[in-house]
């Protein structure tokens, strides 16, 4: 099998060789992710998301058994809204998680930077998550029993992994806000965090899902690091995160402002890192009130 131009760019810029039959399993030769990267997606190679291996075997560490990646957790980060409820010990303006932990500021160092989609339902029910959720905006998966779209003769369109193509999905508006049901776009943040406040954090794994009206400040201040000719890896780099009051013509809300920090002194480390948690899935399953706002992509 012929190496793909993904292979030949990554061995002209100087990483790390990949073979062919590597690209099979990553989502991107040149960074070696399970997902394709935003900067390296010209010319995606289709390929199926890795199964992360840990670092030092599991018998070594004192666990036995048929461990994957859905036996870790990682806590998920949330800007507090003035419409939050979830959250009874976070101020609004505050990053928050489930188990209590409230944050005026994070400082990170992202391990990857995925671009994905939810299509929420018109009205929430008790469960109040996205009918359909994507971490790469280019195959959906539904939640429950939802079918996005169906084939032309009629029978859902699911691929052999179950997943729909985003490019054909009906829901895939480039201005959702505009239509009933409409897919919205986002970004996921998978993170090691530094420092929480003042404290400091010894590379505790976080994820922060991005959309709405935060999107702009982190397209601007966050991925337009990584977006150049040349940029590093997005472990490269550590950023703190603060938030900002915004209003519109839908009230009051806070928006995610990124902040570069610095270079990050042992990007290999986070590097290692990264690949470890390949095959964590950062589709969003339960959401928090969207601030006010028109609804960016």
């Amino acid at each position: 099998m012929k190496p793909s131009k993904l292979v030949e760019q990554a061995k002209e810029e100087g990483a790390t060789p990949v073979t062919a039959k590597d690209e099979e399993k990553i989502g991107c030769a040149t960074c070696a992710l399970g997902d394709p990267c935003v900067e390296h997606d010209t010319e995606t190679a289709v390929a199926e998301r890795p199964e992360a291996m840990p670092a030092v075997p599991m018998a070594d560490r004192g666990l036995t058994g048929n461990f994957d990646e859905s036996d870790q957790v990682i806590p998920a980060w949330f800007l507090v809204q003035p419409t939050s409820t979830e959250f009874p010990d976070a101020e609004q303006g505050q990053f928050a998680t489930a188990d209590g932990r409230v944050a005026d500021s994070l400082i990170i160092v992202p391990l990857r930077i995925a671009a994905t989609r939810a299509l929420w339902p018109a009205e929430m029910g008790d469960g109040r998550r996205p009918l359909c959720g994507s971490q790469d905006r280019f195959e959906g998966q539904p939640f429950g029993d939802y079918v996005p779209y169906d084939s032309p003769a009629g029978e859902p369109a699911s691929r052999d992994g179950g997943g729909y193509l985003c490019q054909e999905c009906p829901h895939s508006e480039d201005q959702p806000w505009t239509v009933e049901n409409g897919c919205y776009k986002g970004y996921a943040i998978l993170f090691a965090v530094q420092g929480i406040d003042a404290e400091a954090v010894d590379d505790e794994p976080g994820v922060l899902r991005i959309k709405g009206t935060s999107m702009a400040p982190v397209k601007a201040k966050l991925l337009s690091h990584f977006l150049r000719k040349n940029a590093g890896p997005v472990w490269s780099k550590s950023f703190e995160l603060t938030s900002e009051l915004a209003t519109s013509d839908k009230g009051k809300y806070y928006i995610v402002v990124p902040r570069l920090v610095t270079n990050v002194a042992d990007p290999q480390r986070y590097g290692d890192l990264a690949r470890e948690l390949a095959g964590v899935n950062v589709v969003e399953e339960t959401p928090i009130e969207e601030e006010g706002g028109e609804m960016d992509d």
